[in-house]
């Protein structure tokens, strides 16, 4: 009987052992870019942006938010995975992993106020994060950046009853499709919608249009918990 429990106490442990060495090799911390505000209050919960660039310049989409966000309290996660060209769905599925295991057990994260923002290619990213993942994302806010085709044609199985705030440039080649076809189909499917324009084309909307963007967003998710 000793000699049962102390094989079986073995094997305990080696699962054990195997099993955090691959918790520690599914989250890599370089794959994110962080920000926490400062003077955040103990045992209380802030909103989360999970911020996307085409590029997979996660320094760089935070650095376009992160005053932004200190003003505002809010948490950033940037990706440094997600980038034009990779296996997107693959990449959010980890990076989703990773946000409601990690992140929320890590930080003072409030999973219920999930805002996913982006420019061109990351604000695709961000419309497919709410796509694969409706139970995480509340709001998204998309920078010149129209939701993708695939996701688009599964209309009966597509995300429903969230916030988006598109940021739109007259000038940007996304600009008409945004407006007849992004907009129009979100706003069939229960969506709570608001058009910000800037001008200067396929670029980063100013500061001010950012935070516009997600005073909207924050507003419409603290609504919708009332």
């Amino acid at each position: 009987m000793k000699r049962i429990k102390s094989i079986f106490f073995f094997l305990f442990f080696i699962s054990l052992f195997f099993s955090i060495c691959y918790s520690c090799q599914a989250f890599k911390q370089s794959e994110y870019e962080i920000f926490v505000p400062s003077n955040l209050e103990e045992g209380s919960k802030y909103p989360l942006i999970v911020a996307f660039s085409p590029s997979g310049n996660g320094q760089g989409v935070l650095n376009l938010w992160k005053e932004i966000a200190e003003e505002k309290k809010c948490i950033i996660i940037a990706s440094n995975r997600i980038k034009n060209g990779n296996d997107v769905q693959e990449d959010l599925e980890i990076i989703n992993k990773d946000i409601n295991t990690h992140f929320v057990n890590n930080f003072p994260i409030d999973i219920k106020k999930v805002v996913a923002v982006g420019m061109s290619g990351g604000g695709m990213a961000a419309h497919l994060y709410s796509f694969f993942y409706p139970n995480t994302v509340s709001a998204v806010i998309t920078n010149v950046g129209t939701i993708n085709a695939f996701s688009r044609s599964q209309s009966e199985a597509y995300t429903r009853n969230r916030i988006c705030v598109f940021l739109a440039s007259p000038t940007d080649f996304n600009y008409q499709i945004m407006k007849d076809v992004d907009l129009v189909f979100l706003q069939n499917h229960g969506w709570i919608c608001k058009w910000i324009e800037f001008n200067g084309g396929h670029i980063n909307a100013p500061a001010d249009k950012l935070e516009e963007a997600l005073d909207y967003a924050l507003e419409q998710i603290n609504e919708k918990e009332e």
